[in-house]
């Protein structure tokens, strides 16, 4: 049975990198053939010393690279190896923004926006959330997560936007515009978007959206912050 050595973190490299680099190696090199299953999440964060959640990343850049498919409650199977060109095609992952960046980054800033929000947002503000979160209603219907997170990412810069601070709108549209990362959508997509959980993000947002009809700051960044704390458990931790 093939087994890896443990990672070692490098300055420039994060952890998922190196895994992801690691079995990428086993499969140009021959050692893991097309069908080949990997071995349980369990062993391979066990072989590498690495958390979960580098595994689930590195699995994620793997995915995106199409080097393998992953079967809900079966397993992860080696694919037919794309040429190299095609590699750098589909991900630039020496380049890619670290999604746990993105989530620590929002975990610091959007609660305090959401606060701000509840205390400066006009009519016209308040109205623009509902037209959003009206369309996210009929989205959830459907399932499409795609057209969900393009409706989750506007809600959010219209919290941004009602903050009436351009220094922390210009700071929002930063991170918005990471979230169109590859890496980032596809962990969400495999945890949020495969689960059926747009129901209950929807329904967050309805929670978030009337603290700040109701100017209820406070109200405001608890429920963001609990907003954060629960996708946090759903890409990361579980």
């Amino acid at each position: 049975m093939l087994e890896f050595e443990p990672v070692k973190i490098l300055k420039d490299k994060k952890a998922y990198m190196i895994v992801a680099e690691q079995i990428k190696h086993a499969i140009q090199s021959g050692s893991l053939q097309p069908g080949d299953q990997l071995p349980p999440e369990r062993v391979l964060t066990e072989q590498f010393g690495v958390s979960r959640a580098t595994m689930r990343q590195a699995f994620s850049v793997m995915e995106v690279m199409e080097l393998i498919e992953v079967r809900n409650g079966v397993g992860a199977f080696i694919c037919a190896p794309p040429r190299e060109e095609e590699l750098k095609i589909k991900v630039d992952w020496e380049n890619s923004i670290d999604p746990w960046d993105i989530m620590e980054a929002r975990m610091s800033i959007e609660p305090h926006i959401a606060a701000l929000a509840a205390i400066n947002a006009t009519p016209k503000d308040i109205a623009e959330m509902r037209r959003v979160l009206d369309e996210e209603d009929k989205c959830q219907q459907t399932e499409h997560f795609d057209l969900f997170e393009n409706l989750d990412n506007e809600f959010h810069f219209l919290i941004a936007k009602a903050t009436h601070n351009d220094t922390l709108c210009m700071m929002a549209q930063y991170m918005f515009e990471c979230r169109r990362n590859g890496l980032w959508r596809h962990m969400k997509f495999h945890t949020v978007g495969r689960r059926g959980l747009i129901c209950d993000s929807h329904m967050v947002h309805e929670s978030i959206f009337k603290a700040i009809e109701e100017h209820d700051a406070m109200a405001a960044q608890r429920r963001m912050i609990s907003h954060f704390e629960r996708l946090n458990k759903l890409v990361f931790d579980e």
